[in-house]
């Protein structure tokens, strides 16, 4: 405005309008070229951001992509884990159904009977502490003297003599009912002996024979499950196996060997109690108290 008033004066009206005009025009033109060069400086950095947020876009939209494989990824695993987890279930579950089959088994005989030996011997091993210390007799598992023969268990326990305040081993004999008592001959006239096993190579053994009898009930067809039991109440005596040196336990238990004596049968018959004289020996006299 300054400039105007100053050149206002020197020209007439018609003048200064031409020269008005000319100087707001060439102002106007610097004005707009000065814009114009504010703003190419402006879309010279601002194309460097349009290129670098297309850029940005295009990134986004990679890792976006990325994510969502990722997620699928992540839901497959999942599923997976999941199919996994019940697979483990079920075969834990196999696992628990196994392990109940085989107790089932292990309770269950898969080879059939026990049978004795070939030499007719059955030996049991007695845990001598335990049987000292129960007060209930210990049993044996049940043996057959063939697969299709008699069935026998053996007991022990420990016999007190009241009067001379003694512990005797007492061994019993039990005749069991079996699956073919109806074939077999009865009474069982097979001669057994019972003894507890010297370790050492001296083999002196403590044995008891039991002769069969048909006047023994013991013996005779089992009509329950099992037998009155063949005792021999004072088999030996407890300190016998107790005492230093002794050869007849080892790591703390006895060896009971049952031998059944199959080639002569009645091979020793016991004597008619009404005729027989007193006898003091121990076997005979365990043997006699079953007669009664």
């Amino acid at each position: 405005m300054k400039f105007i008033k100053q050149i206002l004066p020197q020209y007439s009206r018609g003048q200064s309008k031409l020269i008005f005009k000319k100087t707001f025009d060439e102002q106007y033109q610097s004005n707009l070229v000065e814009c114009l060069g504010r703003m190419e400086l402006l879309f010279n950095e601002i194309d460097p951001i349009i290129a670098n947020c297309a850029r940005v876009t295009a990134e986004r939209q990679e890792i976006e992509t990325k994510i969502n494989e990722f997620r699928a990824q992540v839901s497959k695993i999942k599923e997976l884990s999941n199919n996994s987890a019940k697979l483990l279930e079920s075969l834990h579950q196999i696992l628990v159904n196994m392990h109940k089959i085989l107790d089932e088994i292990k309770l269950k005989s898969v080879t059939g009977p026990k049978l004795i030996s070939l030499d007719n011997t059955y030996t049991w091993k007695v845990n001598i502490s335990l049987l000292i210390n129960n007060v209930q007799a210990i049993q044996s598992e049940a043996i057959h003297t063939s697969k299709s023969g008699y069935k026998l268990m053996l007991s022990c326990e420990i016999y007190v003599d009241a009067q001379k305040q003694k512990r005797y081993i007492s061994i019993s004999l039990i005749l069991l009912r079996g699956e073919f008592d109806a074939i077999l001959p009865w009474p069982m006239v097979f001669p057994i002996t019972l003894s507890i096993i010297d370790l050492t190579t001296a083999k002196k053994h403590i044995s008891h024979p039991i002769p069969c009898d048909s006047r023994i009930s013991a013996f005779n067809k089992p009509t329950g499950d099992a037998n009155i039991p063949f005792r021999i109440a004072q088999f030996c005596a407890v300190d016998t196996l107790l005492e230093n040196g002794n050869n007849y336990i080892q790591d703390g238990f006895i060896f009971i060997q049952m031998y059944l004596d199959f080639t002569a049968p009645s091979a020793n018959p016991i004597p008619n109690k009404g005729l027989s004289k007193p006898i003091e020996d121990v076997i005979q006299r365990n043997i006699l108290s079953n007669m009664s």
